[in-house]
């Protein structure tokens, strides 16, 4: 039996956790998904205490000038932790839009929510003012458990 990783991106926060991995391919998104990178600090993450979070990536598609980034918890039942909190991906000076190709880096500060002992955390980079529906530009997500 042989097992195949499909763009897995190595980070850990601590011995807890799976790691990043990107997200995609998600069933109707309309554009190639782009493998974000992720780092966090503090490292573990807390419950209740802001986190930074360090996201990059190189552009697969154009990402729109309306685009946000999202840190969202998730039990693994796969229900919401929290308020999921949202940024203007051209927020703060960042350079828009970018462009296929492009590399970026964005730094948010999000606050976390009280967790369980596992959950999810997710980094989507996404657009959902366009007439398609919404569109997902990057997307990685990590599980922790005890």
């Amino acid at each position: 039996m042989s097992f195949k990783v499909i763009n897995a991106i190595p980070y850990q926060f601590n011995k807890r956790t799976t790691g990043f991995i990107e997200c995609g391919p998600i069933p109707g998104n309309p554009v190639d998904i782009t493998a974000l990178t992720v780092t966090v600090s503090p490292d573990p993450i807390g419950s209740n205490q802001d986190e930074t979070f360090t996201i990059s990536g190189t552009a697969k598609e154009d990402i729109s000038t309306d685009a946000e980034l999202s840190v969202t918890y998730n039990t693994i039942d796969g229900f919401v932790i929290g308020m999921p909190f949202f940024v203007k991906f051209c927020a703060d000076g960042n350079t828009c839009p970018v462009k296929n190709g492009d590399e970026f880096t964005r730094t948010v500060i999000a606050k976390a929510p009280t967790l369980p002992t596992a959950y999810n955390v997710t980094i989507i980079v996404n657009d959902n003012t366009v007439n398609t529906g919404e569109v997902i530009f990057g997307c990685a997500s990590a599980t922790v458990s005890a």
